[in-house]
């Protein structure tokens, strides 16, 4: 019986370090036609689709699409870390394991222990869980999860223009999000 060798393909465009980095592991590279997207249509359907459902879960949020980053990386994160009836999620085809984190909503409001060295309590007896807004799931190098989710406090939102189109320079607080490991849902359900 004689073996089969595996022929690797690689779609891309034009960029040197792409080319590079095939040319060392010696992969096949097929170049897209530069200005001709249906060249590529396969990436070119899913950018269409993270698009799309990055603009879906702003609208639910209700957050501007200056938010557009976390929402992006979170719809895409819990898309692979979904279970479909009878396979498994393509995180835990890359990293052996199940993902064992909450799959929560983006823009959902949730409790959290805030990083010490973000919020400062006015006393001992003040509670120690806060509110906020959940952005993601904060991921290691390789893209494995860190066990930590990423938060804005509430009180970051307060008083700041909600529209749309606001201006990133309005949530500089959001920049630098709350990690946290440990969130709790309300009783009540979702809400955002």
């Amino acid at each position: 019986m004689g073996t089969e060798k595996n022929i690797l393909l690689y779609y891309s465009d034009n960029h040197p370090t792409l080319i590079a980095a095939l040319r060392s592991l010696k992969i096949m590279r097929r170049p897209a036609q530069p200005g001709d997207p249906q060249s590529n249509g396969v990436i070119e359907g899913l950018n269409h689709r993270i698009l799309a459902a990055t603009r879906a879960v702003l609208i639910q949020a209700g957050l501007p699409t200056c938010f557009w980053n976390y929402g992006s990386a979170h719809w895409c994160f819990l898309r692979n870390t979904h279970e479909q009836e009878g396979d498994i999620s393509a995180y835990e085809k890359r990293f052996g394991e199940k993902f064992k984190g909450l799959r929560l909503p983006f823009g959902v409001g949730v409790f959290y222990y805030p990083a010490p060295t973000k919020k400062q309590f006015d006393s001992k007896f003040a509670p120690r869980l806060c509110y906020g807004v959940l952005l993601g799931y904060l991921l290691d190098p390789g893209l494995k999860w860190s066990g930590m989710y990423m938060v804005a406090g509430l009180e970051e939102f307060v008083g700041v223009d909600l529209h749309y189109n606001a201006k990133p320079t309005n949530f500089r607080h959001c920049q630098k999000p709350h990690k946290t490991r440990c969130i709790r849902m309300e009783t009540q359900g979702y809400r955002f």
